[in-house]
């Protein structure tokens, strides 16, 4: 059986495939949105719900799925 080629680290003329996400620090690959901000998908997400967070919740009105107001304790 042929063994199937290792794309993960596969380069392109002047770029790389992967990065070191600039938070966590695991290597990761552009999946669209996050690989301009130098994130992974698991943290430019994190990054995404603390901004929505701190643009549209507060204490009086938060947000009811939002897990930053749960931890804040905002909705019990």
């Amino acid at each position: 059986m042929a063994k199937e080629p290792n794309n993960f680290s596969r380069r392109f003329p002047g770029q790389s495939v992967t990065f070191i996400c600039s938070m966590c620090g695991k290597r990761t690959r552009d999946t669209g949105d996050n690989g301009g901000v130098g994130l992974c998908p698991v943290c430019y997400k994190e990054c995404e719900d603390e901004n929505v967070h701190s643009d549209f919740h507060s204490r009086e009105h938060p947000g009811v799925n939002c897990k930053i107001c749960k931890e804040e304790g905002w909705i019990k």
